[in-house]
Protein backbone atom coordinates (compact mmCIF):
# COMPACT_ATOMS: atom_id res chain seq x y z
CA UNK A 1 0.00 0.00 0.00
CA UNK A 2 0.85 3.18 -0.62
CA UNK A 3 0.60 6.01 2.34
CA UNK A 4 1.56 9.84 2.39
CA UNK A 5 3.42 11.00 5.31
CA UNK A 6 3.97 14.87 3.91
CA UNK A 7 7.36 13.65 1.98
CA UNK A 8 7.73 14.72 -2.02
CA UNK A 9 6.53 10.70 -2.58
CA UNK A 10 3.87 8.71 -1.01
CA UNK A 11 6.01 5.62 0.87
CA UNK A 12 5.44 1.86 0.26
CA UNK A 13 4.59 -0.17 3.16
CA UNK A 14 3.87 -3.73 3.45
CA UNK A 15 1.49 -4.83 6.06
CA UNK A 16 -0.49 -7.75 6.99
CA UNK A 17 -3.88 -6.90 7.24
CA UNK A 18 -5.22 -8.16 4.63
CA UNK A 19 -7.54 -10.70 6.35
CA UNK A 20 -8.81 -7.85 8.98
CA UNK A 21 -9.05 -5.05 6.57
CA UNK A 22 -10.04 -4.52 2.31
CA UNK A 23 -7.57 -1.79 0.78
CA UNK A 24 -10.99 0.14 0.24
CA UNK A 25 -11.69 -0.08 4.55
CA UNK A 26 -8.13 1.79 4.68
CA UNK A 27 -7.98 4.70 2.67
CA UNK A 28 -8.55 8.14 3.08
CA UNK A 29 -8.01 6.91 7.03
CA UNK A 30 -5.90 8.87 9.37
CA UNK A 31 -3.34 6.26 10.31
CA UNK A 32 -0.37 5.71 12.67
CA UNK A 33 2.66 4.80 10.89
CA UNK A 34 6.43 4.14 12.51
CA UNK A 35 8.25 6.13 9.98
CA UNK A 36 11.66 5.52 11.21
CA UNK A 37 12.27 2.00 10.50
CA UNK A 38 14.66 0.65 8.45
CA UNK A 39 13.66 -0.12 5.74
CA UNK A 40 13.32 -3.76 4.62
CA UNK A 41 12.15 -6.19 2.07
CA UNK A 42 8.46 -8.01 2.84
CA UNK A 43 7.36 -10.25 0.23
CA UNK A 44 9.59 -9.04 -2.45
CA UNK A 45 8.84 -5.64 -1.52
CA UNK A 46 10.67 -2.83 -0.25
CA UNK A 47 9.08 -1.91 2.95
CA UNK A 48 9.58 1.93 3.98
CA UNK A 49 7.78 2.03 7.45
CA UNK A 50 4.82 0.23 9.63
CA UNK A 51 1.60 0.53 10.12
CA UNK A 52 0.75 0.43 13.36
CA UNK A 53 -2.15 -1.63 14.81
CA UNK A 54 -3.33 -3.21 18.13
CA UNK A 55 -3.88 -7.20 17.61
CA UNK A 56 -5.70 -9.71 20.13
CA UNK A 57 -6.42 -13.36 19.85
CA UNK A 58 -8.68 -15.30 21.89
CA UNK A 59 -10.42 -18.85 21.68
CA UNK A 60 -13.26 -17.43 19.23
CA UNK A 61 -11.18 -15.38 17.07
CA UNK A 62 -8.35 -12.45 16.50
CA UNK A 63 -8.92 -8.86 16.29
CA UNK A 64 -7.42 -6.15 14.74
CA UNK A 65 -7.36 -2.84 14.82
CA UNK A 66 -5.08 -0.21 13.59
CA UNK A 67 -4.17 3.14 15.57
CA UNK A 68 -5.58 6.63 14.53
CA UNK A 69 -5.43 10.23 16.41
CA UNK A 70 -8.93 11.44 17.88
CA UNK A 71 -8.91 13.85 15.25
CA UNK A 72 -8.03 14.48 11.69
CA UNK A 73 -4.23 15.40 10.78
CA UNK A 74 -2.18 16.74 8.54
CA UNK A 75 0.08 13.68 6.54
CA UNK A 76 3.38 13.89 8.56
CA UNK A 77 2.36 15.37 11.84
CA UNK A 78 4.48 13.81 14.60
CA UNK A 79 3.52 11.80 17.50
CA UNK A 80 4.96 11.26 21.07
CA UNK A 81 5.90 7.78 21.49
CA UNK A 82 8.93 8.38 24.30
CA UNK A 83 11.66 8.60 21.28
CA UNK A 84 12.94 11.27 20.24
CA UNK A 85 12.00 13.31 17.13
CA UNK A 86 14.30 12.59 14.20
CA UNK A 87 15.76 9.58 16.05
CA UNK A 88 18.16 7.31 14.11
CA UNK A 89 16.43 4.74 12.29
CA UNK A 90 15.65 1.58 14.12
CA UNK A 91 15.32 -2.03 13.07
CA UNK A 92 12.06 -4.34 13.42
CA UNK A 93 14.04 -6.05 16.44
CA UNK A 94 14.26 -2.99 18.61
CA UNK A 95 10.80 -2.17 17.59
CA UNK A 96 9.42 -5.29 18.98
CA UNK A 97 10.90 -5.16 22.03
CA UNK A 98 9.19 -2.04 23.07
CA UNK A 99 6.51 -2.75 25.20
CA UNK A 100 3.21 -0.83 23.27
CA UNK A 101 -0.51 -1.83 25.05
CA UNK A 102 -3.70 -0.69 24.68
CA UNK A 103 -5.00 1.20 28.15
CA UNK A 104 -7.88 2.37 29.24
CA UNK A 105 -7.57 6.11 31.08
CA UNK A 106 -7.93 5.65 35.06
CA UNK A 107 -7.00 9.48 36.18
CA UNK A 108 -5.25 11.91 34.91
CA UNK A 109 -1.97 10.60 35.53
CA UNK A 110 -2.87 6.42 35.85
CA UNK A 111 -3.94 4.12 33.27
CA UNK A 112 -4.93 0.17 32.81
CA UNK A 113 -2.68 -1.81 31.10
CA UNK A 114 -4.57 -5.07 31.42
CA UNK A 115 -4.99 -5.51 35.23
CA UNK A 116 -1.99 -3.87 36.01
CA UNK A 117 -2.12 0.60 36.94
CA UNK A 118 0.35 2.63 35.88
CA UNK A 119 1.11 6.01 36.27
CA UNK A 120 1.72 8.01 33.14
CA UNK A 121 2.79 11.80 32.36
CA UNK A 122 -0.39 13.73 32.86
CA UNK A 123 -3.54 14.03 30.23
CA UNK A 124 -6.69 15.71 30.11
CA UNK A 125 -8.13 12.45 28.22
CA UNK A 126 -11.42 11.37 29.59
CA UNK A 127 -11.79 8.54 32.48
CA UNK A 128 -12.57 5.25 30.44
CA UNK A 129 -11.07 6.35 27.19
CA UNK A 130 -9.13 3.54 25.35
CA UNK A 131 -5.96 4.68 24.34
CA UNK A 132 -2.32 3.43 23.07
CA UNK A 133 0.51 3.75 25.47
CA UNK A 134 4.43 3.14 25.31
CA UNK A 135 5.18 1.25 28.86
CA UNK A 136 8.86 1.48 30.29
CA UNK A 137 9.16 -1.00 32.72
CA UNK A 138 13.01 0.22 33.45
CA UNK A 139 11.65 3.40 34.52
CA UNK A 140 12.74 3.28 38.26
CA UNK A 141 11.47 6.97 39.14
CA UNK A 142 8.55 9.21 37.30
CA UNK A 143 5.74 8.08 35.29
CA UNK A 144 6.81 4.47 34.01
CA UNK A 145 4.29 5.08 30.44
CA UNK A 146 3.62 7.80 28.06
CA UNK A 147 0.65 8.02 26.26
CA UNK A 148 0.64 8.27 22.56
CA UNK A 149 -0.29 11.42 21.20
CA UNK A 150 0.69 14.88 18.88
CA UNK A 151 2.59 17.42 20.21
CA UNK A 152 -0.97 19.37 21.02
CA UNK A 153 -1.95 16.71 23.12
CA UNK A 154 -4.87 14.59 20.91
CA UNK A 155 -4.44 11.04 21.78
CA UNK A 156 -4.08 8.09 19.67
CA UNK A 157 -6.60 5.01 20.30
CA UNK A 158 -7.93 2.46 18.63
CA UNK A 159 -10.45 2.83 15.84
CA UNK A 160 -12.24 0.01 17.38
CA UNK A 161 -12.98 -1.84 20.04
CA UNK A 162 -10.43 -4.06 21.31
CA UNK A 163 -9.39 -5.47 25.04
CA UNK A 164 -7.53 -3.53 27.38
CA UNK A 165 -3.49 -4.47 27.12
CA UNK A 166 -4.06 -6.12 23.45
CA UNK A 167 0.12 -5.95 22.02
CA UNK A 168 0.63 -2.89 19.63
CA UNK A 169 2.57 -4.24 16.84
Amino acid sequence: MKVDLGEKEPRTLVAGLKAFYSPEELKGKTLVILSNLEPAKLRGVKSEGMLLAADHKDEEKEIVAFLTPTKRLPPGTPINSGMRQGAKKINYKQFSSMALRIAEVVDATHVDIGGKIIEVTPHKIETGERVAVYVDGKREVGPAGIILSTGTAIPIIPEKDIPIGAKIR
